[in-house]
């Protein structure tokens, strides 16, 4: 046996990968403390001295504990002003992201990270078109062509969050403007061209620039997929994209016995209040029944049949037509958004799935 042989099998060994998950933790969790110190620290930085430290010191320990950044503590959660019994209820995204990490397989991450890869594995639930584009991939001139005839969003292959996606009115282009951007494509970094989804006219109303989706999260601790959380996105301010995390989008949570929208509308955005109504259409969010509902249920539900994964967020679209179309999937959803809404801790039913997922493996 060679030595590379030796260090694989070395490495293999439940306590050496177990060591070195602890040492890549370790450099994960003070890269965060760091990280989340300052920005603790440029949020109050313009207060008086004494009241800055007591803040600073009060966050520190609460970081220490349960790993909450700064808007979690201070904005997301009111972690600052609840009792202790009621900071016990809430989970924070670094400490579910451990989760994630240890329990996730690589390979099925990769399915959900890999744009491509997902819809390719997941053809079933994907109706629109859709081709990669870039040096070195099998798209020809004509094809991205052909695909601009219709409008298309324009996504990197491995992103999120809304990084990186913008749209392009391929039905306004033309034929002179819709060769040039496509040649630009074909000479271009890999990228994923798809058709754009027309969404149905009770999530369109709310904001018609973007696609208004629906966050369905399933989890699979038994063996059998159930729903376990879900909320609707929406964009605002003109943007395409309806992500709340950086981008400005809003969401509100579902009330998953009804499928009837039951909280206002929030941002990640540090300082941003509740909205009762949409900004832009003024519509009300709250008593919002979601078309379709137990379709889209038993849609995710079939899909995740499909992965090993423990919990997937699945991003869904009603297009206009009534069909559900899943956008795309993703491995380790947050849960910040599960938990801001109503300002209400779900770290015990987080942990359950968990605890029944460990063993489930171990069977």
């Amino acid at each position: 046996m060679d030595i590379k042989s030796v260090k694989k099998q070395i490495a293999s060994l439940p306590l050496v990968r177990d060591f070195f998950h602890w040492k890549s933790e370790r450099h994960i969790y003070n890269l965060e403390k760091e990280r989340f110190m300052k920005e603790a620290a440029d949020a109050v930085a313009n207060l008086p001295e004494s009241e800055r430290k007591a803040i600073l010191d009060e966050y520190a320990e609460v970081f220490k504990k349960y790993r909450f950044s700064y808007p979690e503590y201070f904005y997301q959660y009111n972690i600052a002003d609840v009792s202790q019994e009621e900071r016990d209820k809430f989970i924070s995204r670094s400490e579910v992201q451990c989760f994630y990490r240890k329990l996730n397989n690589p390979a099925e991450r990769f399915r959900f990270h890999n744009k491509a890869a997902f819809l390719r594995d997941f053809a079933p639930f994907i109706h629109r078109k859709w081709l990669l584009a870039g040096k070195g991939e099998n798209s020809s001139l004509d094809q991205i062509i052909e695909l601009l005839h219709s409008d298309v969003i324009i996504k990197p292959l491995c992103s999120s969050f809304g990084v990186g996606v913008s749209k392009i009115k391929g039905s306004e282009l033309t034929s002179a403007e819709r060769e040039e951007t496509a040649v630009k494509l074909l000479a271009g970094e890999s990228t994923l061209v798809e058709e754009c989804i027309r969404g149905c006219e009770e999530l369109e109303s709310f904001h018609p620039s973007s696609l208004n989706t629906v966050r369905v999260v399933t989890e699979n601790s038994t063996g059998t997929p159930t729903l376990f959380h879900s909320f609707v996105k929406f964009g605002r301010g003109g943007s395409v994209i309806d992500n709340a995390h950086d981008c400005g989008g809003l969401l509100a949570e579902i009330d998953i016995k009804t499928g009837v929208v039951c909280s206002n509308a929030i941002t990640t955005i540090l300082g941003d209040s509740d909205h009762e109504y949409h900004p832009d259409s003024h519509k009300q969010f709250k008593g919002l029944k979601i078309p379709h509902w137990e379709k889209m249920i038993n849609t995710c539900i079939e899909a995740h049949k499909k992965s090993s994964l423990m919990l997937i967020g699945w991003d869904v679209a009603i297009t206009q037509e009534g069909e559900i179309e899943i956008v795309e999937g993703n491995h380790a959803p947050d849960v910040d958004a599960w938990q801001h809404p109503l300002k209400r801790g779900i770290k015990e039913k987080f942990m359950k799935v968990v605890e029944g997922y460990k063993r489930r493996m171990k069977k």
